[in-house]
This record gives structure tokens, sequence and C-alpha cells, in this order.
């Protein structure tokens, strides 16, 4: 560095002080300035624990459409205007018309397997590493067994979607991965959703159904 002083000569006359001409002189210097990051780095931000609430009124849209609330709480009415016609046996005394009724679920809302998207529920900071893109992977864990303790369980299928957004990825066998998408920086990640699929078959109570740890699925950072 540089240092360049500038001054007046102060001159003692007879006594008095005068001060010699002065000049205004400024310093000025050019700084080039450059970050090196010497490593890449990747940030996982995951729910640890997510409890999902579903009321009566969204449980019956997802198996049976159309309906309409009925009277008491929690009762549906769901009427098939199509015309059924059968023909009627006779049997020991007895008149049999075998009708068939509609149970036929929404579309996609098998109760068996039926999906459960979880919007946003990762995201990833991410800055170089081996490459410029990043994978994340989700996976079915241990306990895939809920429980409820007045009876009945709901198991996840083998089932798993995971991808970046809130759009519901495809469902596949367990590992699943999100196409690899390029590194977001550090300043504006980038989040993501995983769907599980869920069979209802027997879940024949009200009330919380629990798995046994918190193994449920896992989430994590694959490629980088």
């Amino acid at each position: 560095m540089n240092v360049k002083l500038a001054g007046a000569l102060a001159l003692i006359i007879g006594g008095a002080v005068a001060s010699a001409p002065h000049t205004s002189m400024a310093a000025t210097g050019d700084v080039a300035v450059s970050v090196a990051i010497t490593s890449g780095i990747t940030i996982l931000y995951y729910d640890a624990t997510l409890n999902v609430t579903v009321d009566a009124s969204t449980l019956a849209a997802s198996v049976a459409p159309p309906c309409v609330s009925g009277g008491p709480a929690g009762t549906y009415n769901c009427g098939d205007a199509t015309a059924q016609s059968v023909t009627a046996t006779y049997a020991g005394g007895t008149l049999t018309a075998p009708f068939a009724i509609a149970t036929t679920p929404a579309p996609g809302g098998t109760p068996a397997a039926m999906p459960l998207l979880l919007t946003n529920v990762w995201a990833v900071r991410a800055i170089g590493g081996a490459n410029a893109t990043t994978v994340v992977t989700a996976t079915l864990g241990t306990n895939t067994t809920l429980t409820n303790p007045a009876g009945g369980t709901i198991v996840l299928n083998p089932l798993i979607g995971v991808g970046t957004g809130v759009a519901a990825p495809a469902l596949v066998a367990s590992p699943a991965s999100t196409p690899a998408f390029a590194d977001p920086g550090l300043a504006n990640p980038i989040s993501g959703s995983v769907i599980l699929s869920l069979n209802l078959t027997n879940a024949t109570k009200t009330g919380t159904y629990t798995g046994a740890g918190a193994q449920q699925y896992t989430i994590a950072v694959t490629a980088t």
C-alpha cells in the first residue's frame, strides 16, 4: 500500500503566522477481490415429525362420491341414480332379486392404496460437490404399520414417491428419487414433497394411528 502525504509549510514572519498556498490532493486505489469456496456444501432440511388429521368429510369424499351429508354427524348418503333391472328367482318360499350395490371409490381413492401427499416436507440448499446437480431420495422405513390403541391398523404400502414442488410425484417401489435438479445455491432452497400409499383396509376405529418408531420413511440427499 502506498501512502501519499500532502501538506503546507507554515511561515512565521514577524510573529505573524502566514499559510502557504494549499492545493487539495486526493488518494485513490482500485481493489480487486475474489472469493474462493473450497468445497461443495449441501444442507438438507426435513420435518422429523408429521401429524396428519383427516376429518369425516375429507375421508368420505375420497372413497364415496357423490355423497351428501346425512342426519347424524359423520354419516353420508350415497344414492346411485342409475336404474337397475334384474329378474327375480323363487326358492324356499322367497322371491330373490339379485341387485348389486355400487360402492366404487373415487378415481385413485382405493382405500387399500390411498395416496397421501405430504407437501413441503423437505428442502435443500446446495453448492457444488461432485457435480452441479442434486438428487433427493425417500425410502420406506422399518416401521410401516401404524397402530390405533383402540384397535385397527394403517399399513404403508411398499410404494413411495418424492419430487420437487407440491405436485404429486409418481408412486413407485421404494426407494424413490427425484430427477436430478440444479444446485439451487444457498439463498433460494429447493423444496419438495413425499407421497405415501396407505392401506386403510384394517383402519376400523377412530383415533390416532402411530408407528412403533420414527422410521416410517427416510429422506436423504443421495447425489450432489
